[in-house]
């Protein structure tokens, strides 16, 4: 897939003048449909109170605390680890935590809990404020995302018999 996405980056603007472009276009879309869901990685920042803040975060993803008050209890202040995130995670403190989150989501979806417990578990102020991070983040809704799952995961048993 890398590839294929590196070959139509040096081909430049694609469009469906030709044979060729078009084949291309279906192709890639059909790779592109085809592609199963990216694994949920979590990355650690290396700084000490800022992989405290991580860890805190983390056993405890649906906290009422703000990023403001966890990042004052870890040692440093909001600004300080907004900028140690960015630095050794790669993405901002708030869409970290909200990674966090969305990762906590697919597990307890995962094992049966349903979609109301979850959001309010994670710290949603409602239900359908869950729903829009998690389409937001995965495309589906939790449901279409579990139905996914099971699916395919149905699917992939019964080749294996």
């Amino acid at each position: 897939m890398h590839e294929l996405i590196v070959h139509v980056c040096d081909l430049g603007i694609v469009n469906g003048d030709t044979k060729e472009n078009r084949t291309l276009i279906q192709f890639f879309t059909d790779q592109v449909e085809r592609l199963s869901p990216f694994p949920l990685v979590i990355h650690m920042p290396h700084d000490e109170r800022a992989r405290k803040l991580a860890q805190r975060i983390v056993d405890a993803p649906g906290s009422p605390e703000s990023l403001g008050q966890l990042s004052g209890e870890c040692g440093a202040s909001l600004r300080t680890m907004q900028r140690v995130f960015i630095e050794q995670v790669g993405i901002p403190l708030a869409r970290w935590r909200n990674q966090v989150k969305m990762a906590t989501a697919v597990q307890l979806l995962a094992r049966g809990k349903s979609v109301t417990h979850v959001a309010f578990d994670l710290g949603f102020e409602s239900v359908s404020a869950f729903i829009f991070s998690f389409r937001h983040y995965f495309g589906d809704s939790p449901g279409q995302y579990r139905l996914k799952q099971t699916i395919g995961n149905s699917n992939s048993e019964s080749s294996i018999q």
